[in-house]
């Protein structure tokens, strides 16, 4: 573990050695555990909520699955800094049925790690509690949440977040954010569909196909899922779930999440990994139901891996316990074209049960446009917001100004949330006040589209001739993106400018601008500036 982390860890779990507000009966306690009279401290800490000064309690972990590798932490007898000890070790395997066996890779565990917590050395969260050990046969136990989940003693465990900055994709696009903006919620109506995805995902009986969450770029598929995933994993705390980003995300990466989140033993193949999820569904009592949520299908680089996923999605929302959706783009001419991504999950029209089309005007309010659109321009639930001397000063202060450009702005979008975003923002950000009421106001050039909304930022900018440059050539890259020399050269070769790369030696990818790799929008074999973008839902 990298030792920012561990020293976050010792911070937090170490927390109990400093506080001073612990009870009189716990600190009665706490001399029991010097004397050695008792083996166990039950403390009730305050937290970062209630000071802020205080660390924050590490995450538990919410894989059914143990890792190969833990790390140990507790304040043995023989520390006398009171800073901690942590111990490292690898997973050996299950004894007993409850507890999972670890094997000391030198030295081992201490008199006071006994009851301490087992951190997954990967992830830094919580799986368990050490229990026992024995010095003459090198090994300690430990006692999994999973564990102490079916005795009672845990309420419930997280759901999971995998995926590409699955933890930071959700959160934001469930508070209506699309970058790294931080702040409160700006996530306006979409009732009508969070309601059917709601009702979906809890249903009582399976309905045995994938909710499928579609609609044009902009549409707010992946807000709309996240939104009611992550109301989901509050009201559901008897159920298991995964969210899962799968941008950049391959097959292998999927069946893996779901292994976690299943407890199946095995996941190297897809026959492997079906039937490892009914194996283990059949050791499991109670409440066995399962909630699987994929974001971004379209945004899977390798088409086999698209329909692989799409395909093992499919295998498991016909197992009686899980419930399944998807928000994905159709990256085809037409949404029900043979070539669509939508025909992986069986749908052939607009009447398919298990789909929500969020462009259909049962699933999209006008007024909903225009409040989300207002908020953005007072720069509501943005955590920075630009200088007081911009525009969205004045918006935030006059209601009445700012709901007459809101709807101007919204209806120039049509049922496109990220095109007034994009407008919206840039009107926010500017110097200059604007008032549909003035003479010189003329709503046409307000964006309407992805592409003007990107031309109007584009001709604002003062680099703008650069970034122009930059993104055209890039809408010509395979797959795999560009090289910085290679990203250079196509755009010279379109008659845009390019500025030397800082980054000198090697031509491979190993600079910020290579990092990005898109979808391919044409085969990866042919010419670099032979076609022209693609211009499909892709």
């Amino acid at each position: 573990m990298p030792s920012r982390r561990r020293e976050a860890h010792a911070r937090t779990l170490g927390t109990a050695r400093r506080l001073d507000h612990v009870s009189r009966h716990t600190r009665d306690r706490c001399q029991g555990v010097v004397r050695g009279e008792v083996d166990a401290v039950v403390l009730d800490l305050m937290t970062a909520d209630d000071d802020p000064r205080l660390p924050r309690p590490v995450p538990l972990s919410g894989s059914a699955r143990q890792p190969a590798r833990v790390e140990v932490f507790g304040y043995p007898t023989s520390d006398h800094t009171a800073a901690g000890v942590w111990r490292d070790f690898e997973v050996a395997g299950v004894v007993d049925g409850e507890q999972y066996q670890l094997n000391w890779n030198g030295a081992g565990s201490l008199p006071g790690h006994s009851g301490g917590p087992v951190v997954d050395a990967k992830s830094g969260r919580l799986v368990g509690l050490l229990t026992a050990g024995s010095q003459a046969g090198r090994f300690d136990r430990y006692l999994p949440l999973t564990t102490l989940l079916s005795r009672g003693v845990l309420a419930r465990l997280p759901w999971l977040m995998e995926g590409d900055d699955a933890q930071g994709h959700f959160t934001r696009r469930s508070r209506g954010h699309r970058g790294q903006t931080s702040g409160s919620s700006v996530f306006t109506g979409r009732w009508a569909a969070r309601e059917r995805i709601h009702d979906w995902l809890v249903a009582d009986q399976a309905p045995g196909d994938v909710l499928v969450i579609t609609g044009q770029p902009g549409a707010g598929k992946s807000a709309v899922l996240a939104r009611v995933g992550l109301d989901l994993s509050e009201e559901l705390s008897g159920s298991r779930g995964l969210l899962f980003h799968a941008r950049q995300a391959t097959a292998a990466d999927f069946r893996t999440a779901v292994a976690d989140l299943t407890g199946a033993a095995d996941d190297s193949g897809p026959g492997q990994l079906l039937a490892g999820v009914d194996d283990a569904a059949r050791g499991q009592v109670g409440d066995r139901r399962c909630v699987i949520i994929v974001d971004g299908l379209d945004e899977v680089p390798d088409a086999k891996d698209r329909r692989q996923i799409a395909s093992q999605l499919t295998q498991l929302a016909r197992r009686p316990w899980v419930r399944a959706a998807v928000a994905t783009r159709w990256m085809a001419t037409d949404p029900f074209a043979p070539a669509s991504l939508l025909r992986e999950f069986g749908i052939t029209s607009a009447r398919a049960r298990h789909l929500v089309f969020l462009d259909a005007p049962e699933y999209f309010a006008p007024t909903d446009l225009a409040e989300y659109t207002s908020r953005l321009l007072a720069q509501e639930g943005v955590k920075y917001p630009p200088p007081s001397n911009r525009a969205w000063r004045r918006y935030r202060s006059d209601h009445h100004l700012r709901e007459r450009l809101a709807a101007v702005v919204a209806q120039r979008a049509g049922s496109n949330f990220l095109v007034a975003a994009l407008s919206a923002s840039r009107l926010a950000e500017a110097y200059r006040v604007r008032d549909p009421r003035d003479a010189d106001f003329d709503p046409a050039k307000l964006a309407a589209s992805i592409g003007s909304a990107l031309e109007a930022f584009l001709d604002g900018h003062g680099n703008g001739a650069l970034l122009r440059g930059a993104l055209t050539s890039l809408a010509y890259a395979p797959a795999a993106g560009y090289t910085d020399h290679a990203w250079q050269a196509a755009a010279a070769a379109l008659g845009y400018p390019s500025t030397s790369s800082p980054w000198t030696g090697s031509d491979e990818a190993t600079s910020p601008t290579t990092c990005y790799k898109p979808q391919p929008t044409r085969p990866a074999s042919s010419p670099a500036c032979s076609t022209k973008p693609s211009s499909t839902n892709s």
